[in-house]
């Protein structure tokens, strides 16, 4: 995909942005591709506001408010709220309350042990191996 950079004046008065060959076409030749046509002769189309169609909540709405109107919220607004989430966080899966933070209690320790064993990292199994025994060496009386 190439970046439009090229200003290329538009049938309302406007600009409209093409990438290089293109902008060169409509110029050189004075009009554009029959690809083009409809993108640039018909006016842009406002976006049609999305509603949950069980409790009526519209996007603007819950960007507003934060809070979803029911449950079926979460699956109406799928898309948006993906591409949200992972613009703010990188990711649309929870990662824990501190993510890469290291294993601390047993059960951690032991998940993070097994998964170094399968993974063939030994050295790091054997490091969680001694943190998990001296933490069960901690909590027994």
């Amino acid at each position: 995909m190439r970046p439009a950079t090229h200003p290329v004046g538009n049938p309302w008065g406007g600009w409209t942005l093409l990438c290089e060959p293109c902008a060169v076409q409509v110029q050189v030749l004075g009009h554009a591709p029959k690809m083009m046509l409809p993108a640039l002769l018909s006016p842009p189309a406002l976006p049609q506001p999305q509603l949950c169609p069980a409790c009526g909540l519209s996007w603007d709405q819950l960007n507003h408010t934060s809070r979803f109107g029911c449950a079926e919220c979460y699956s109406a607004f799928r898309a948006p709220l993906s591409a949200t989430l992972t613009r703010l966080h990188g990711s649309t899966h929870h990662a824990g309350r501190r993510p890469g933070a290291p294993p601390s209690g047993p059960d951690d320790l032991r998940r993070a042990l097994e998964s170094a064993v399968a993974e063939e990292r030994y050295e790091d199994a054997a490091r969680l191996r001694d943190r998990l025994r001296a933490a069960e060496q901690e909590g027994s009386p």
